[in-house]
């Protein structure tokens, strides 16, 4: 979390790249608004629909990134939150460049911190 310009994404793309922990990563730009984060973030997987994200996130080797959300914080947290109490055990992370706007700690940390 941070101001824009400091190297979040950056960051987060090169700790990824020296990970050996997932076989299957998506990372997802949200830098548009959209009615729905899921749909969005299916389309963005190449995923028939949101249904798809549960089944390709119940792998353990999976993971999913998510990028750019501040200007949708409370919709994908609140999609976050519901996705990670469907898989206690997965992996979330997500950059902001507004840290007030985390509505809820279990959508902003439970992964590695950037």
């Amino acid at each position: 979390m941070g101001p824009g310009g400091i190297g979040k994404t950056r960051t987060a793309l090169e700790y990824l790249d020296q990970q050996q922990r997932w076989t299957r990563v998506w990372f997802v730009t949200l830098a548009e608004r959209h009615e729905n984060v899921a749909d969005a973030v299916a389309a963005r997987m190449n995923l028939p629909g949101a249904a798809a994200i549960d089944r390709v996130l119940s792998q353990d080797d999976a993971l999913l990134v998510l990028d750019n959300l501040e200007h949708m914080i409370d919709e994908v947290a609140t999609w976050v939150t519901a996705l990670v109490d469907r898989r206690p055990a997965a992996d979330s992370c997500q950059a902001t460049s507004d840290t007030n706007q985390l509505s809820d700690s279990r959508s902003s940390v439970p992964g590695p911190r950037f």
